[in-house]
């Protein structure tokens, strides 16, 4: 189903433009939520589920507090992750949600970041994503995370 048609698109583009702009499909449920997919190049490939409660959520600069240098500028947004019955991975963008999905952006012309906490990041989170270019210059690296969660390192991992 594309966005044209669903009933009140203009509510759905308010609420999350970003989302809906590069999302691969949109389907509205008969809940008044709205699935958004976003597949493919530098995307997370992730199902959002969007509702009226998540219109003021928006990406805000990732908490110092996880112990974890990214290698990137790093956002995050507060919300619910699960993986569906037929496998999708979903995120519920929520104020008091139990998880945080953390997008890095890296690289590009005459930048030195390269997303290399990827690598270490990706063993202990509950959901990860390498977008990159063909030639691996830029991209995102996706992470879900539990809120409030913080890396242990110990002496033995330096």
């Amino acid at each position: 189903m594309k966005m044209e048609n669903i009933k009140n698109i203009e509510a759905v583009e308010r609420m999350w433009p970003e989302v809906t702009e590069k999302s691969t499909s949109v389907i509205e449920l008969t809940n008044g939520e709205v699935l958004c997919n976003r597949y493919g190049k530098y995307q997370p490939n992730i199902c959002f589920v969007l509702n009226e409660n998540n219109i003021s959520l928006s990406w805000e600069d990732a908490d110092k507090n996880y112990n974890i240098d990214w290698d990137g500028d790093a956002v995050q947004l507060r919300g619910d992750f699960w993986v569906s019955k037929k496998g999708t991975t979903c995120f519920r963008p929520k104020e008091d949600g139990q998880h945080v999905l953390i997008r890095v952006d890296w690289g590009g012309c005459f930048n030195p970041t390269r997303g290399s906490e990827y690598d270490t990041v990706k063993d202990f989170a509950l959901y990860s994503k390498r977008a990159s270019s063909n030639g691996g210059g830029n991209g995102y690296n996706f992470y879900i995370l539990p809120y409030g969660y913080r890396r242990e390192v110990t002496i033995d991992e330096i």
